[in-house]
């Protein structure tokens, strides 16, 4: 990142650390964040699985330690593991189950 906010010891991945779990849809893309909110039904739900994704498995590919990271078959695991709660939430005309 280019930004003066990420001087010194802070990073983006320290700042994604610090915006989990309450603020996660402000390390969204603004599109991929106006897309989310702009289905109300689906924002809970899309809220937890990206806590998931990125705390889960971003944080986790991106320790400092290289033995702390997870491998890239834990990493698409957690991402199916993801994928099939979300989509266990559709029903066929692509709005969530209440």
């Amino acid at each position: 990142p280019t930004s003066e906010s990420f001087a010194g010891e802070f990073n983006i991945v320290k700042w994604v650390e610090s915006n989990l779990p309450e603020n996660v849809l402000q390390v969204l893309d603004p599109e991929l964040r106006q897309l989310m909110t702009s289905n109300e039904s689906q924002t809970i739900q899309l809220h937890d699985c990206l806590i998931t994704i990125i705390g889960s498995v971003g944080l986790s590919c991106t320790t400092e330690s290289p033995g702390g990271r997870i491998g890239i078959r834990e990493a698409l695991r957690r991402l199916k593991s993801s994928q099939e709660i979300l989509l266990k939430q559709q029903v066929p005309n692509g709005k969530t189950k209440s």
